[in-house]
């Protein structure tokens, strides 16, 4: 089996969702602030949320609309492909529901 790149796979896709899951992480990372407490407990805090340019910057920096965007755009691209094939419905079933499996 080939593991070469399908020819027409759009690698700026990819990329796309490579950076937006980065990204998330990234973020996800700044949120969470973890110290000790007075008392010397364990501290949980989400600091950045106290910050006053936190509000602002998560309207304006959402990453979540562009994962629909970027997913759309796959979901697409595979569906044409599909048709292009003339793979039928059942055929396309099957193959998704097979691909998680093939990954284990």
């Amino acid at each position: 089996m080939s593991r070469g790149i399908p020819e027409g796979r759009d690698l700026t896709l990819d990329l796309a969702r490579v950076t937006c899951v980065v990204l998330v992480v990234f973020v996800h990372v700044l949120f969470t602030g973890v110290g000790v407490a007075e008392d010397g407990s364990l501290l949980i805090e989400r600091t950045v949320e106290k910050q006053p340019w936190f509000n602002a910057a998560s309207w304006i920096l959402n990453i979540m609309p562009l994962f629909f965007v970027v997913g759309r755009y796959a979901a697409r691209a595979g569906w044409r492909s599909t048709l292009a094939n003339s793979a039928a419905a059942i055929a396309v079933v099957s193959s998704r529901t097979r691909q998680p499996q093939r990954r284990l």
